[in-house]
């Protein structure tokens, strides 16, 4: 080999140089006792400044291709090394063989296949991070945690630095540090609290744009360049948590080398996915919340209905056995005028009692649901006959029906739903004896029941007043009720998961219909 590199013999120099990939010839020192025009571009130097001085060049002294050097040197080991060039931002790998005194160096350009590499390992790492952000969001029980997981998942598969998450208090006006993952883990000092507008967090959170750099120590966001440069940081990015253009905090980390634009936009959609995450568990936060004050609610008017049913209708029985005993008892006895207020009085404690036992029963459709099981309707229209059977003999109603489905719900609330509605069809009759058909009709989200009647009717501009609670169309006088049986079956329906609804003309009679679910099915 000696021979072969003596300089005396151009035609071998001239070979050599003719090889267009970097190649040298080192000597035990380490000294450059050969190398071609390509690998003198390489350092980016003239040849004849390089011939005869160490190869560990200020251009060159912080690349790992020395250790491969002296490696090959103690082993007498072929040695293959990836390395990179800064100056020409290019990969190179080196394919270093010893030789009898010294080695030879052979370089060629890998850039392509590394930066390939490096992009399956950045989409490897990205698809793992949105994994990982994805399971810690869909269990959002504690959200302090769940944050923490995301940037613990930002630092194991990006390799940043540490990552760190800031959440807006309720007047938007500071950034609460929530989580803190990588190389500071804590979340009290001087960054625990930042107000928006100050720093470059409360920045971001202001401007409600990302701030991202990959030269942290010219960066003049960056409070403290003589940190960074100590612990060695180059990237930062840092992204607004925003849903609908509001801001709800601040996501953002340090990074010791480049951050990669397609991970800067995998960063920037995990920063939508932890908006959304936030926002979806102070929902469901808040809808919890509302529960329950519905629970305490129900609670209360299951209060107000045992102090109506007992201390209001203790008095009231009271009241209404004296002057029922003034009646039996001084009728005919005093003049006509106290005839009249005593039977006033009657009346009136007649009427409070049914006021108060129609107004406890619309309060226990919304507070006691009861279980939904297989109703069959057939039996729920028996049994609201059976119970209106004087009344149906009092007005010489025929009540006629379709054969009626079964469906899910609350047998006792239907029949009181259906004996509501049978009901009024009765009593709103006109000169004719009621006729009241009750039929079914089956659709794609269950059954349509109504009761069709040929009574007074009713105008369309009462067809939503009529359900509301103690809404009455006709004076007491001529039609007797509470105005509470409608309400109280519109929400029956409503318990149900269905609708009420009334189609009418006056004098013509009228239609009430409501929506069921079917009966679940059964399979053996």
């Amino acid at each position: 080999m000696s021979q072969i590199l003596e300089l005396d013999r151009p035609h071998l120099i001239e070979l050599l140089e003719s090889i267009t990939e970097p190649f040298a010839v080192l000597d035990d020192e380490l000294r450059i006792v050969f190398l071609n025009r390509a690998a003198a571009d390489l350092i980016g130097r003239a040849p004849e400044e390089l011939l005869g001085k160490r190869a560990d060049l200020p251009e060159t002294r912080d690349s790992p291709i020395h250790d491969a050097y002296r490696r090959v040197l103690e082993t007498r080991e072929p040695v293959t090394i990836e390395y990179p060039v800064p100056a020409s931002d290019r990969w190179y790998e080196a394919s270093i063989y010893p030789l009898k005194s010294g080695l030879s160096v052979l370089s060629r350009d890998v850039t392509g296949r590394r930066r390939a590499r490096e992009l399956a390992d950045r989409v490897t790492s990205h698809a793992a991070l949105r994994a990982d952000v994805s399971a810690a969001l869909a269990d959002a029980r504690d959200m302090r945690r769940t944050l923490q997981r995301c940037c613990e998942a930002a630092v194991a598969h990006l390799g940043v630095a540490f990552a760190r998450v800031w959440t807006a208090d309720e007047a938007g006006k500071l950034l609460l540090l929530d989580a803190s993952a990588g190389l500071y883990t804590h979340l009290d000092g001087a960054h625990a609290q930042v107000p928006v507008g100050k720093f470059k967090i409360g920045l971001i959170a202001e401007e409600k744009r990302p701030h991202l750099t990959n030269d942290v120590q010219h960066d003049p966001r960056v409070g403290n360049p003589e940190w960074a440069t100590r612990e060695g940081m180059v990237a930062f990015a840092g992204y607004p948590l925003l849903v609908d253009g509001r801001m709800i905090g601040v996501f953002a980390m340090f990074a010791r080398a480049p951050l990669a634009e397609d991970t800067l936009s995998v960063l920037g959609s995990v920063a939508d996915a932890i908006a959304q995450g936030i926002v979806r568990r102070r929902t469901e936060l808040e809808l919890e919340r509302r529960v329950q004050e519905l629970a305490r609610s129900n609670a209360d008017l299951e209060q107000f209905a045992y102090v109506a049913s007992h201390d209001l209708q203790e008095p009231l029985r009271m009241v209404s056995s004296y002057v029922q005993l003034l009646a039996r008892r001084y009728k005919g006895k005093l003049d006509s005028d106290a005839d009249d207020f005593i039977g006033f009085a009657v009346e009136g404690a007649s009427r409070m009692q049914r006021l108060i036992n129609d107004l406890l029963a619309y309060s226990r459709v919304g507070t006691r649901p009861g279980e939904h099981q297989d109703v069959d309707l057939e039996r729920v229209f028996a049994t609201a006959c059976g119970n209106l059977e004087q009344a149906i003999a009092d007005q010489r109603a025929e009540i006629t029906h379709d054969p009626l489905p079964s469906i899910a719900g609350n047998e006792t609330q239907l029949v009181q739903l259906l004996q509501n509605l049978l009901s009024n069809a009765i009593k709103f009759h006109g000169d004719l004896p009621p006729r009241v058909h009750v039929s079914a009709e089956r659709g794609s989200a269950g059954w349509t029941i109504s009761v069709r009647d040929n009574g007074i009717g009713i105008s369309s501009e009462y067809f939503e007043r009529i359900f509301v609670i103690f809404q009455r169309l006709h004076p007491r006088e001529i039609y007797d009720g509470t105005g509470i049986g409608l309400a109280i079956s519109k929400r029956i329906v409503e318990r149900h998961g269905g609708r009420i609804w009334v189609e009418s003309t006056p004098g013509a009679g009228a239609t009430i219909s409501f929506t069921l679910a079917e009966a679940r099915r059964r399979f053996r």
